[in-house]
């Protein structure tokens, strides 16, 4: 062990970094006295301490495989907080990774964001192997449904293994359930082999409670100034906030780049509390667009706020994020789907067909508006954005994940009116996202414990001898053809106009929806359905050729009860 750093000294980089000269170790505890390296098979070393409170050492016999761990105040011992694996899990010693040779010299380039058709799946209940490489098996199937795009729910370490994930402890670890980074790498090539891109959910808004050690050695990562649902903020403002934001930028630029993801999701960016001049999602997407900007990477985010600023577009190029999870969306959906009025549901169970037909138009439902759970305006105009800027979904690991039984839609509504849900998901221009399972009307729950764990595995063979399993599966591969080959063109020629209309809403907030997205060069699309228990009258259709739906006949004037028609149209002329 050479405890001097050289002349020049190391840069103050989160973790364990690989030299020509051995390992540098970092760690940031500004609250800590004293800090050892225990280096496994070497004696426990102080490591220098600067003005900061960086503790840096240089190990000339530490590589790749190393275990090792820091000792707090000569007692309590911790994993390295950017530890890049974890192989006997959280509380246990961390182990060097080499990750910059997980990069790939030719980079796959990735995708335009239009062509995105997510998957969102968790790793542990995707297959029965629950490991990256039950996620490669059934790759090809995906890609014949026509996925475009697998998200993986967080996968970086938590204690346990029977959870979504999203408390997560060490950011920069895959976790070890799952299989190791090489295994995490070749799930990513595979992908890319077959023209696939993967995202990645990853969460900064606060750490999980257990075997969470930031607080003994570095208080300032969080702060009493603001509070979020899940314990103290992260703090993200002055001197101190500025190591904390290197901490999360590096964590994306570490997917991004070191493994290749080709996008990721930021779960509940509204609970990221910034009052600096420069807020941290800003600095985050520009940092992200800098550094990895030669291939298409995906930035979106789940954003309670709806700030429609954070998607804005120049000259038809995305500046800061591509899209957000249209949550406005699902929950008018749901509503219609299943009259529940519960929890936020409640907050569109006035207004519901209003609530869908405004955020099918324009993105969001809520841009400014009273939001009842919050008795405060919630969100931004949106109306100007491009459909691209809301991820759609008819269900989610959050809509799954907090029933108290774990429903899934397929569990609470009809045949007729799921199907009518995946028609408007898949063919509205807005970007899709499925469930995993969702394609097959899969029925099982969510693994919030080791009681469920086993029940919410996706059992692929009952799946596959299921009729209706069978049924709703093709049903979502002619949708995604569909797109594909029609909705597809329309978005790279540019929405720039929609409107909607409700169609004999009897109670008020039940009816009927005609909504129209056109293009600059005459391209309409059109969707009408009906919501509501009885027949509407069908409004006037737009000339051209029907998508999906039974074929409009002369004399039938009424949408009956889940009917769905979709039509492409085009005018001779621009208006």
């Amino acid at each position: 062990m050479n405890e001097k750093l050289g002349a020049a000294g190391q840069p103050r980089r989160h973790g364990a970094h690989i030299t020509g000269h051995g390992v540098v170790f970092n760690l940031w505890a500004p609250s800590a006295e004293s800090v050892e390296l225990l280096e496994s098979g070497q004696a426990p070393r102080r490591m220098p301490r600067d003005e900061q409170g960086w503790y840096q050492a240089l190990s000339v016999t530490a590589h790749a495989g190393t275990r090792y761990q820091y000792r707090i105040n000569g007692k309590l011992v911790v994993p390295d907080p950017a530890s890049s694996f974890q192989p006997d899990d959280v509380g246990q010693p961390s182990e060097v990774i080499n990750t910059v040779a997980l990069r790939d010299f030719d980079p796959y380039p990735g995708r335009p964001w239009a062509e995105a058709v997510i998957y969102e799946l968790h790793v542990g209940t995707f297959s029965d192997e629950g490991t990256y490489a039950g996620v490669e098996k059934r790759l090809d199937d995906l890609r014949d449904l026509g996925i475009t795009a697998i998200e993986l729910m967080p996968i970086h370490d938590v204690p346990g293994r029977h959870n979504w994930g999203y408390d997560g402890v060490l950011l920069n670890a895959p976790n070890v359930c799952y299989g190791r980074p090489e295994d995490l790498k070749r799930l990513l090539r595979a992908a890319h082999q077959r023209n696939m891109m993967v995202y990645l959910d990853v969460v900064y808004n606060h750490f999980g409670p257990q075997l969470n050690y930031l607080h003994s050695y570095a208080e300032n990562f969080f702060t009493d100034r603001h509070t979020t649902g899940w314990g103290p903020a992260v703090n993200l403002e002055g001197e101190h906030g500025a190591f904390v934001r290197q901490f999360l930028i590096d964590n994306a630029l570490m997917w991004l780049r070191d493994y290749g993801f080709d996008g990721l999701r930021f779960d509940a960016v509204h609970a990221l509390k910034d009052d600096s001049e420069q807020h941290f999602l800003v600095e985050l997407a520009e940092t992200v667009r800098e550094q990895v900007g030669r291939r298409h990477v995906h930035l979106m985010l789940e954003n309670e706020a709806n700030q429609a600023s954070l998607l804005e577009r120049r000259d038809g190029r995305v500046t800061l994020y591509d899209a957000q999870w249209g949550d406005d969306f699902h929950n008018a959906l749901h509503v219609l789907l299943t009259g529940e009025n519960e929890g936020y549901y409640r907050a569109f169970a006035d207004r519901p067909l209003q609530h869908l037909a405004r955020s099918l138009a324009e993105g969001f439902a809520y841009q400014g508006e009273i939001f009842p759970l919050h008795d405060r305006p919630r969100g931004e105009r949106s109306d100007h954005l491009p459909p691209e800027a809301t991820i759609f979904f008819a269900q989610n690991h959050d809509q799954v994940g907090n029933r108290a039984l774990g429903e899934r839609l397929a569990k609470l509504v009809s045949r007729e009116k799921l199907e009518q849900a995946m028609a408007l998901l898949l063919l509205s221009p807005h970007i899709p996202m499925l469930f995993m399972g969702e394609e097959a009307a899969a029925e099982t729950p969510d693994p919030c414990d080791g009681g469920t764990f086993a029940a919410s595995k996706l059992d692929w063979q009952a799946l596959e001898r299921s009729d209706v399993s069978r049924r709703f599966r093709a049903l979502t591969r002619d949708l995604l053809e569909i797109r594909r080959a029609n909705i597809l063109p329309l978005l790279r020629e540019g929405v720039v106009g929609a409107y909607a209309e409700l169609l004999d809403p009897r109670d008020g907030s039940i009816g009927g929806l005609d909504v129209q997205w056109h293009t600059p060069q005459g391209g309409i699309l059109q969707i009408v359905t009906n919501f509501a228990e009885q027949a509407v009258l069908r409004p006037p259709l737009v000339e051209g050729e029907t998508l999906w739906g039974a074929e409009p006949e002369e004399g039938h004037l009424y949408l009956h009860p889940s009917d769905i028609l979709v039509r492409l149209g085009r005018r001779s002329a621009p208006p």
